[in-house]
């Protein structure tokens, strides 16, 4: 609290309230009030305010002792989470800033011309992390199909007769770290096939895992 055990007695002793920052004090209120009524224990995070204006978090934790009437003694202890609290805060705002950035980039990602994928490759495992619209478009699925069939098998959009030579090349780029590019014919959804300029770009993340970028242009009409 800032302030020593005969303040804290003379002044505070009647009205802990003036001790929290405003704001705080009627749910930690309520929190004590529920604890009276159902005779569960306390576990409530109150931020108090110092003398000199500042603010710390602690943790209250506080068991049901007594209750005579309208009143309840509670035995309390305060601990000092302050540093955990903010560091907790930091990552949630982290996070939230994270989902906000990743949802910008898929924005502009599902706004690029052409088509866009993401994989991981963990083993010989391969998992796709996301598809643009433009990449979905292009093949005639929906978005949420063309996850599951990428899933079930990368290469199944490629006609027949380019998948084992895509896979080979695939492997050498890979294992050489060099980028993927070719012109394949890709059948769409319904029938019909379009002609696709591909670039793959391997990025390792060690422990045999690694992102796969993949970019596409539909170049039909120069074919």
């Amino acid at each position: 609290t800032g302030r020593d055990r005969g303040e804290l007695l003379e002044r505070y002793a009647r009205d802990l309230s003036a001790l929290a920052v405003p704001g705080q004090w009627q749910d930690l209120l309520q929190a004590l009030r529920d604890a009276a009524r159902d005779g569960t224990p306390v576990d409530h995070d109150v931020c108090l305010m110092h003398p000199d204006g500042s603010e710390r978090w602690v943790n209250l934790r506080a068991q049901v002792l007594s209750t005579r009437g309208a009143t309840t003694s509670f035995f309390s202890v305060l601990l000092d989470v302050d540093e955990h609290y903010r560091s907790r805060e930091q990552l949630r705002h982290t996070q939230a800033y994270l989902a906000r950035t990743r949802e910008e980039l898929q924005s502009l990602l599902d706004n690029l011309p052409g088509g866009y994928c993401l994989l991981r490759r963990e083993g010989e495992t391969l998992t796709p992390l996301h598809m643009s619209q433009g990449l979905a478009g292009l093949l005639g699925y929906s978005r949420e199909e063309l996850q599951k069939r990428m899933a079930a098998d990368p290469l199944f959009s490629l006609a027949p007769e380019e998948r084992e030579e895509v896979a080979a090349q695939g492997v050498r780029c890979r294992l050489s770290g060099q980028t993927l590019r070719r012109i394949c014919r890709a059948l769409r959804k319904g029938g019909g096939s379009v002609w696709l300029s591909v670039e793959v770009v391997w990025k390792s993340r060690g422990d045999n895992c690694a992102l796969i970028y993949a970019v596409c242009t539909d170049v039909s009409r120069e074919r």
